[in-house]
């Protein structure tokens, strides 16, 4: 996934990417919090501040266009991070949401 330098997050994985069940999208990677359970240990993205990847309208357009995109097929959003972490983020997916809903988008999210 992503790793960690000096810092910062170098994004080694796709912001639109698909899983077995869904398809995830993640134009946030990183989290403030540090707690021991959390899954994104193993990638070394916790304990930093977030790092937008990209504007949510460009998010939304990655996933419009990805070769994976399919209506019918479940959401996933933000598994890079903590969206509730940070007003930042909380922000981003009120903005990303609204362009969902503005633009009809079908997939059921999770």
């Amino acid at each position: 996934m992503e790793k960690k330098m000096n810092g910062q997050i170098n994004q080694s994985c796709p912001i639109v990417d698909l899983h077995a069940s869904w398809l995830a999208l993640n134009p946030i990677h990183g989290c403030i919090n540090s707690c021991k359970y959390c899954f994104l240990n193993k990638y070394n993205i916790r304990g930093i501040k977030p790092n937008i990847l990209v504007e949510p309208k460009a998010a939304y357009e990655l996933l419009k266009a990805s070769e994976y995109y399919c209506e019918n097929f479940p959401l996933c959003l933000f598994t890079s991070t903590d969206v509730f972490a940070t007003k930042m983020n909380i922000d981003y997916c009120l903005e990303l949401l609204e362009l969902f809903s503005v633009n009809k988008l079908k997939n059921t999210i999770v």
